[in-house]
């Protein structure tokens, strides 16, 4: 699909939902991934203000693996200030940083392939546990449901129920871990759980409800890894919107068109890019926003691509225990940003 027929696509998208799409995909490539980060703020802003948004409806179309849980705040926030009516559309991953962003839409519109996460995080301090690597020592990362899971291992499976067993359940933990590490990972968890109960209050009143959502969402899950369904979503009261298959397709293809550019299905292979060169430069696009423009008789797409410039170098280096010759590739970024890039 060329850059014509990708705006082709988009342009009949808006027509169909009588919306604004702006598009958001960060690459999830082993060795590439991109985070939602604060960085997209000013892009979105430049995009938004520029914008005759006359149906004032905005769509987002999203696939990222997450990030900053406060960005995803500050970019409904920002969204919502342009629009009275603001949807999410999940052609498949919106996990973490992604899923707390679809909390704030009035409607979510997901796949039959979509997939939400959890909003639970790894807390690194100085007070975590340390470990002996290759590296050094490293703090190992704390997860508000690995501490959830022991308790509740402790009482629903050792069948621990009295105070002065809880007690001592507890203070087993705090003998293992610091206590201010322990503070650290809730007061994330609290973070978390404002954060989304903020979101959700865009669109609902019932109080319970958006209890039950922030609190299945950020601690209610058992692991970061389990995902979401389109009828997970559903039977959690958000707000799913059903869509007709063609539209279903559309939506399909033109992510395919993005997972295409950032190279979604193709592995990080240094040799690869490398070829029979001991030195090369690469050009990678990490992550996409884009929109078309409003001007209605000549519409064009604006783009902006996350890109890194890499240097790759192949250099064989001399292992001191072995006393052999191996191969090894050194990698080096010489330029890494947002730019303006109106020729994908």
């Amino acid at each position: 699909m060329s850059r014509q027929d990708r705006l082709k696509l988009l342009k009949e998208l808006e027509e169909t939902r009588k919306s604004k799409i702006i598009v958001y995909i960060t690459g999830d490539r082993r060795g590439l991934e991109t985070k939602i980060g604060d960085d997209i703020i000013p892009i979105f802003q430049n995009l938004l203000i520029n914008s005759q948004l006359n149906d004032k409806k905005i769509e987002l179309l999203i696939y990222s693996r997450g990030g900053r849980g406060s960005t995803a705040l500050s970019l409904v926030s920002l969204i919502r200030e342009y629009c009275d009516d603001f949807n999410v559309i999940i052609p498949w991953k919106a996990h973490s940083a992604a899923t707390l962003i679809a909390l704030g839409a009035n409607s979510i519109i997901m796949l039959k392939s979509g997939q939400l996460s959890p909003v639970d995080v790894n807390v690194t301090t100085p007070f975590n546990p340390i470990i002996k690597s290759p590296r050094g020592p490293q703090n190992i990362p704390i997860n508000v449901e690995d501490l959830s899971g022991y308790i509740n291992f402790s009482k629903d499976i050792l069948g621990i129920k009295s105070e002065e067993s809880l007690v001592n359940v507890l203070s087993f933990l705090t003998n293992q871990l610091n206590p201010l590490a322990l503070g650290a990972v809730h007061r994330a968890r609290e973070k978390n759980s404002k954060i989304a109960s903020s979101l959700l209050k865009y669109h609902m009143e019932d109080e319970g409800v958006i209890k039950k959502i922030s609190d299945i969402i950020t601690m209610g899950l058992y692991e970061h890894s389990f995902l979401i369904s389109r009828r997970d979503a559903i039977n959690l009261k958000l707000p799913i919107e059903n869509l007709e298959d063609n539209m279903e397709k559309k939506i399909w293809d033109l992510f395919s068109e993005y997972s295409s550019i950032l190279e979604l299905d193709q592995l990080y292979i240094q040799e690869k890019m490398l070829g029979d060169n001991d030195i090369q430069d690469v050009i990678l696009h990490r992550a996409i926003i884009e929109c078309l423009d409003e001007n209605k008789e000549d519409p064009k797409l604006n783009t902006y691509a996350f890109t890194t410039k890499r240097r790759l170098i192949r250099k064989d280096v001399e292992d001191p225990v072995l006393k052999i010759t191996l191969p090894n590739i050194m990698e080096k970024n010489l330029e890494d940003g947002w730019i303006n890039n109106n020729s994908i």
